[in-house]
């Protein structure tokens, strides 16, 4: 674990290698998922931070960004400065949506889960939507969602992977279209 001050002690880029996440007990999935492990596992690296910088994560708001490297990932921590409030009363607030944060990022960890959830889902939820797998698993990344998903898979954190890391990684097996008849076909096997 290589840790880096950057900009004072106001951010701190910590480089963990494989090596590293295995000691730790540390997956790929579990840095990509809301689970008790990840919590616990920044909070040690947390205090790490602080107990070899003095670094304190604690004395206000931070962000966290995670990134792949070699195999490792690179955590950037920065503190989040409070800046002054403007009081302008003739401008409005406007509030910009993220197309990308409508997207969302299912890991269904066995083709038959993959399988019994495309065979009930609704066809039409497939627009925009791909299939990919990665390391034994797979992916649907997708705008429309229902709650029958979490039945047979985990949603992934917006914070971990992205698209882009499995148009890198990751085999693109189906979309849109190809999705919607595949679910379709299924339904007739029940």
């Amino acid at each position: 674990m290589k840790i880096e001050s950057i900009e004072g002690n106001r951010k701190v880029r910590v480089l963990l290698t494989q090596n590293d996440l295995s000691e730790m007990n540390i997956s790929l999935r579990t840095l990509t998922s809301d689970s008790p492990e990840l919590s616990d596992f920044l909070y040690k690296i947390m205090d790490y931070i602080n107990h070899e910088t003095g670094f304190n994560a604690k004395s206000g708001q931070i962000v966290i960004e995670a990134s792949p490297a070699d195999g490792g990932v690179i955590l950037t921590v920065t503190k989040i400065t409070p800046t002054k409030k403007r009081v302008n009363p003739k401008i409005k607030s406007v509030k910009v949506k993220n197309k990308e944060a409508s997207v969302k990022i299912y890991q269904f960890a066995t083709f038959e889960n993959l399988s019994e959830y495309l065979s009930i889902a609704n066809s039409d939820m497939f627009s925009n939507t791909k299939l990919y797998s990665y390391n034994s698993s797979f992916y649907l990344i997708m705008t429309n969602t229902d709650s029958k998903i979490l039945e047979f898979a985990d949603k992934l954190s917006p914070f971990g992977v992205d698209e882009v890391f499995f148009n890198e990684h990751g085999n693109l097996i189906a979309e849109s279209e190809v999705l919607a008849n595949m679910a379709s076909e299924l339904k007739k096997l029940k």
